[in-house]
């Protein structure tokens, strides 16, 4: 998806596509900027991030990365409308 939205990782980051924090930097991109794959791409996420954030919450010992991984599940799980409000637009760069 970041091919068709003239998008790539930098070759210096050494981190697949699917890492999240470069999923997450698609997604903030795509409800930047109206962008209507927005609605299939939450759905992608919403596949395996409840799950995974269950996974957090479950064997966070300090609660740390169970609080982070609430705050994920919520982005992830709420209005897209609401998400939009609040996410300033994305930066000029074609690199993630």
């Amino acid at each position: 998806m970041l091919a068709v939205h003239d998008l790539s990782v930098d070759p210096a980051t050494r981190e697949p596509a699917d890492y999240l924090p470069i999923e997450l930097t698609l997604m903030a991109h795509l409800i930047a900027s109206d962008d209507p794959d927005e609605h299939l791409f939450r759905e992608r996420l919403s596949g395996w991030i409840p799950g995974f954030c269950a996974q957090c919450v479950e064997r966070d010992g300090l609660g740390f990365w169970a609080g982070a991984a609430l705050v994920l599940a919520a982005l992830v799980e709420s209005d897209p409308d609401r998400s939009r409000s609040g996410i300033a637009k994305h930066r000029n760069t074609k690199e993630v």
